[in-house]
């Protein structure tokens, strides 16, 4: 295991409005719009930054809706190096300074889903995932869904639904960025068939606001996708937050996000000689392998918009 991310800071709300289980409650006909954003930067002696943004927009009809919701995450970061040249002790002398900015984190999501109730609680389901997510090793995937969910409340402080269908995924991988010539991916990745669970549990708390609702949230999404041709890949993505209201329009947003892949992707390291420097020469052998970390864990922080909303 090579890798172990915990993100804490002034990152945006990427995974908490990207992940999204195929359950959703009933919403009445109209436009919802909700943004989450945050930039973070240092400055000075380093140079650092972090820029992120999801959007949640739903377009609700009579007895079907539409949901999109996109977001990404970027973190950079620059260092400075000296250095002096000069003929003699006496000089004159040049100083050099170098910069070198790197991308740490880089992901993308796109999610696109539309659902018709068949009941006031029993829906099917159609949609897809896009997904890229260079640290993970993911550099796209593609995910096809189609389902039913189901509702099982629906009241002004609870609201839980379930969901379950098939998938069509198709996956590519990448080596993560600054791992040098000598790292290359083990194998190919695997597309196929496979199953998706989920839930969507909202829990309300607190004084309400000016609408008569809870003025506060608890939010839990689970999505759970396994392959049905490869069962050792089976990914899960938790999602836990609360949201407080500040006014109808904003609202401050802190969660964490547990993300699982029990197949992630694998690296071929090519071994080097310590002394010469020089590649060593495996001929049929098999290059050594190492595994990406299973587990991300993401916490975040970042201010909710209500762009705009039925009522």
């Amino acid at each position: 295991m090579i890798r172990k991310t915990a993100v804490l800071a002034a990152a945006c709300t990427l995974a908490l409005a990207g992940t999204s289980a195929q359950a959703q409650e009933n919403k009445a006909p109209g436009w919802y719009a909700k943004v989450v954003g945050n930039f973070a930067m240092t400055n000075g002696n380093s140079e650092a930054s972090t820029l992120g943004f999801s959007a949640d927009v739903t377009r609700a009809f009579l007895r079907s809706d539409v949901n999109l919701v996109a977001g990404a995450l970027r973190q950079s970061s620059t260092r400075f190096t000296f250095g002096a040249t000069g003929t003699s002790a006496a000089g004159p002398f040049s100083i050099r300074q170098d910069e070198t900015t790197e991308v740490s984190s880089e992901a993308y999501f796109v999610r696109l889903k539309g659902r018709y109730r068949f009941t006031e609680r029993l829906a099917g389901v159609l949609g897809g995932d896009y997904e890229r997510d260079v640290p993970a090793g993911i550099d796209s995937r593609t995910i096809g869904v189609a389902g039913v969910d189901y509702l099982f409340a629906e009241r002004d402080n609870l609201k839980f639904s379930v969901g379950a269908g098939v998938t069509v995924t198709s996956e590519t991988q990448v080596v993560p960025e600054g791992q040098g010539a000598n790292v290359a991916l083990a194998g190919p990745a695997e597309s196929g068939l496979g199953a998706r669970f989920g839930w969507k549990l909202e829990y309300g708390f607190g004084n309400k606001d000016d609408g008569g609702k809870p003025g506060s949230r608890f939010l839990s999404d689970l999505v759970v996708d396994q392959d049905l041709e490869n069962t050792d890949d089976l990914r899960v993505n938790a999602v836990h937050a609360i949201e407080v209201a500040i006014n109808r329009t904003f609202g401050l947003r802190v969660g964490m996000t547990l993300k699982y892949d029990n197949d992630p992707p694998v690296l071929a390291l090519k071994p080097v000689n310590p002394t010469t420097g020089q590649a060593v020469n495996m001929g049929t052998s098999p290059l050594p392998t190492i595994a990406l970390e299973k587990t991300d864990m993401i916490f975040t922080a970042g201010l909710t918009v209500n762009v705009f909303s039925a009522r």
